[in-house]
């Protein structure tokens, strides 16, 4: 399968994937044609949004780290910093 094939099986919209990675839906265009590479972490995060291994995203890195191909840390759930509670007491 190729970058295209894994979007359209990962069932969600080019939109919704640039918005979690981080990149334009011109550059997934690129990506997707052959015509950009991008780097680790990039790749790292556009598999994890698709889905699949980095190699099915950048297969030339399972030939640079072999199985130990780097993955990015999880991302912590973002936490809320301000509380919206209502501290009124109706008086």
């Amino acid at each position: 399968m190729d970058i295209t094939d894994h979007i359209t099986a990962s069932g969600r919209t080019r939109s919704e994937i640039c918005q979690e990675v981080g990149i334009s839906l011109a550059m997934l265009s690129l990506i997707e044609s052959g015509k950009r590479r991008i780097g680790i972490a990039k790749a790292a995060a556009l598999s994890a949004a698709l889905g699949v291994q980095i190699r099915d995203v950048r297969p030339d890195l399972s030939e640079m780290f072999g199985e130990s191909i780097p993955q990015p840390a999880a991302s912590a759930a973002p936490t809320q910093e301000h509380s919206h509670e209502n501290t009124s007491d109706g008086c």
